[in-house]
């Protein structure tokens, strides 16, 4: 299940992919299709969120691990993703939750 608070201690990774908004579908695709049969089966994989941008020009995905030694394992041993329809490098960043400002509704 997929939790965003600072008390769970997970490590996120927020990857940034500039793709080709005539290819964004497929990018998506391509990459749910990767974590279906890689990233799923990674021991200490918690979940993964992929959103995309309304003018077509970004996906972002959104992963949690249960800590730094899981996510460094899975680069270790993990094929890499060849996507196609980047116009640019991933931008990819590890992050640490510090606050959560929840709504009233």
């Amino acid at each position: 299940m997929i939790t965003i608070s600072p008390e769970n201690k997970l490590v996120t990774v927020i990857v940034v992919f500039s793709v080709n908004p005539e290819q964004q579908q497929d990018f998506i695709a391509a990459i749910a299709e990767n974590l279906e049969t890689v990233v799923k089966k990674s021991p200490g994989f918690i979940s993964s969120t992929i959103h995309k941008s309304t003018d077509g020009m970004q996906v972002v995905n959104y992963i949690q691990w249960q800590s730094m030694d899981h996510y460094h394992g899975y680069l270790q041993n993990a094929p890499r993703f060849n996507g196609s329809g980047l116009t640019a490098p991933p931008n990819m960043r590890v992050y640490e939750v510090e606050y959560q400002g929840v709504g009233q509704n």
